[in-house]
C-alpha cells in the first residue's frame, strides 16, 4: 500500500474527528444559549407590548410548518430543558429533509469492515476477558470503559474511534485505505452540513450576538415566526 494513500487516509480521519468535535461544541453552545434566547425574547415582547400567547394561537398553522408536528414548548422555571425551543428555529428557509436516509451499499460495506475490527477489539477488551486478567483494578476499569466507549462509537458510526483504540492496543486496523478515505470524506460532508444547520439557528446566532444587536435579532425572529 502506497504511503500517499495512507497519508490521505490519516488526513481524512483527522478531518472527520475535528468536525465531530466541532459539532459537539456547536450543539452544546446552542443548548446553553436556548434559555437565554427565550428569556430575552419574552422580555422583548413584554417590553414592546406583544402578547406571545395570542400570536401563537393566531399563527399555529405557520408554527407547525416551521417546527413540524412537535409542539414547541416554553421553558418555565423549575422545568427541565426542552429538546425543541423557539431558538432552535433555523433563520432561513431550507428544503424539508426526510428522516435519516437508508444506509447505502457503501455504508453497509464500511460497517462490515469495522464490524470485524470491533470484534478484534472486543476479544481484547470485553469485560469478561478483562476480569480474567491479572492486572490492577485501575487498568481493568480503563480497559472496560474503553470497550464501552468503543461500542458506542461503533453504533454511532464514529469509526475513527475504533482505529484509535486498535492502534493503542496494537490491533491492526483494516488497510483498505482508499475505500475508508472515500467514506470518511462523505461523512465529513454530512457533519459539515449538520454544523452549518446548527449555526443557522437563532440560539447559536444569539450566543454570538453583541448586546446592541439583540433587539434586531428578536425582530427578525418574530418576523420569521409570526410574519410581523
Amino acid at each position: 500500500m502506497s504511503i500517499s494513500k495512507k497519508l490521505k487516509w490519516r488526513r481524512s480521519i483527522n478531518e472527520l474527528k475535528y468536525l465531530y468535535n466541532e459539532l459537539e461544541l456547536i450543539t452544546q453552545t446552542c443548548k446553553d444559549a436556548s434559555r437565554d434566547f427565550e428569556m430575552y425574547y419574552r422580555e422583548y415582547c413584554g417590553r414592546t407590548g406583544l402578547d406571545i400567547g395570542e400570536l401563537e394561537r393566531q399563527n399555529s398553522e405557520r408554527m407547525a410548518n416551521l417546527f413540524g408536528e412537535a409542539e414547541v414548548p416554553t421553558i418555565e422555571d423549575g422545568e427541565g430543558e426542552a429538546e425543541i425551543t423557539p431558538g432552535s428555529l433555523i433563520c432561513v428557509d431550507s428544503p424539508k429533509k426526510d428522516s435519516e436516509p437508508s444506509p447505502t451499499e457503501e455504508d453497509k460495506e464500511i460497517h462490515e469492515i469495522f464490524s470485524k475490527l470491533f470484534k478484534k477489539i472486543a476479544i481484547a477488551l470485553h469485560p469478561d476477558k478483562v476480569s480474567a486478567l491479572d492486572i490492577s483494578p485501575f487498568l481493568a476499569k480503563e480497559m472496560i470503559d474503553t470497550f464501552k466507549s468503543t461500542k458506542k462509537a461503533y453504533d454511532e458510526r464514529k469509526y475513527f474511534v475504533l482505529i484509535e483504540v486498535a492502534e493503542k492496543y496494537e490491533i491492526y486496523p483494516p488497510d483498505n485505505y482508499s475505500r475508508q478515505s472515500k467514506w470518511f470524506r462523505r461523512e465529513s460532508a454530512r457533519v459539515q452540513a449538520l454544523i452549518a444547520s446548527q449555526k443557522s439557528t437563532y440560539n447559536y446566532i444569539f450566543s454570538e450576538c453583541p448586546d446592541w444587536q439583540k433587539d434586531e435579532l428578536i425582530r427578525r425572529f418574530l418576523n420569521r415566526l409570526f410574519g410581523i
